[in-house]
């Protein structure tokens, strides 16, 4: 529910949400010598509150906003209630942005903070069968991860920049364990890490020439990752990724052709050791006003998308060595029919609770 009203010459909305989610899990293995059944239920039910206030003072617009959410989370493991996995823990998400023109310049300088809450399967006890040298499972025991980000964004005709501090508190990521000491087996599941720091720089252009929209983005990224590892305790490489992107809007259909690459670097504990490229192509092209569409889609047109990643996992590493990367193709053919404008003007309650499903 929101509701929204003027208030000392600006707008005040103010909201709330509540949602309940009862999930079970419950499977057998036969015979269950490779892992153990499975009979665990999570409720949780969230309700969360906000207030947003946005005004203009002349040229400058300010909006800032509140956000609570409370989380009451229960975990039961054979119909029994575990206190330790179980928590109810409330959070709160402020933001701020301050928007100007100077000239033909738009400025942004924003801070926020956000959650990313685990989907309910990574949530689960029991072990999953991969194959004969890897396990999977998942962590009852995993909290939140929260991340607050300070934001400066330009922008200019078809010139973009942005700029992002980021802190991520309780970092959700990928390890790797000996399962029941057994060291030919590994058991993979999502755990906490220590906090660390990330800066991102993005510059877009996007200028357009009669039918030809080019859009060319750079990006560079640097964390401040530690983690104990064979090969020392920082992950710090910077990882940089360049796209071009090329669309032709002709009378025919609109042809795209979209390239990727990425070089060496950190992403958290994965270690990217070799760069990455990759080109797809699509034709566009629609009939009945929009109501009929076709669309051919080329991925990877080279075969080059290979992976070259080593996952660290503090005594434990895994290399991905993947060369046989191939080219696929698809047809898409949609029609929509009776097409109408939705008359809900809601938010989607429950949205982020139904996509951690």
């Amino acid at each position: 529910m929101v509701l929204s009203y003027p208030l000392l010459g600006g707008d005040l909305s103010v909201g709330g949400e509540y949602s309940f989610t009862n999930r079970n899990t419950n499977y057998a293995i036969i015979p269950n010598t490779l892992s153990d059944n499975v009979r665990d239920r999570i409720k949780e039910g969230m309700s969360s509150a906000f207030v947003i206030y946005s005004r203009d003072f002349g040229k400058l617009n300010m909006e800032s906003g509140l956000r609570y959410e409370n989380v009451d989370f229960k975990y039961y493991d054979d119909g029994k209630y575990m206190a330790e996995q179980s928590k109810n823990y409330g959070n709160w998400f402020p933001s701020l942005s301050l928007s100007m023109p100077f000239g033909n310049v738009q400025m942004q300088l924003s801070y926020a903070a956000d959650i990313d809450r685990s989907n309910y399967w990574v949530l689960r006890s029991g072990v999953q069968y991969s194959n004969h040298y890897t396990y999977e499972t998942g962590n009852p025991f995993l909290v939140s991860e929260i991340s607050r980000d300070i934001s400066y964004d330009l922008a200019y005709k078809w010139l973009t920049f942005n700029l992002t501090y980021e802190h991520v508190s309780d970092p959700i990521y990928q390890t790797v364990e000996m399962y029941k000491d057994n060291a030919t087996i590994g058991l993979m599941r999502m755990i906490n890490g220590k906090s660390y720091n990330n800066v991102s720089s993005m510059l877009t252009l996007q200028p357009t020439f009669g039918i030809w929209h080019p859009v060319l983005s750079a990006m560079v990224e640097k964390q401040w990752f530690k983690l104990e590892t064979r090969d020392g305790h920082y992950l710090n490489k910077p990882v940089a990724e360049f796209k071009f992107n090329n669309t032709f809007d002709t009378k025919w259909a609109m042809f795209s052709v979209m390239m990727t690459y990425i070089t060496k670097g950190y992403e958290e504990n994965h270690y990217i050791y070799k760069p990455l490229f990759n080109t797809d192509v699509s034709i566009y092209k629609s009939f009945l006003k929009d109501c009929l569409t076709f669309q051919l889609y080329v991925n990877d047109v080279f075969g080059t998308n290979d992976s070259h990643i080593i996952g660290k996992y503090g005594k434990l590493k895994e290399t991905i060595f993947d060369e046989f990367s191939t080219s696929k193709i698809s047809l898409t053919v949609r029609y929509k029919f009776n097409v109408t404008r939705s008359k809900y003007k809601g938010t989607g309650a429950g949205q982020s609770q139904k996509d951690r499903m």
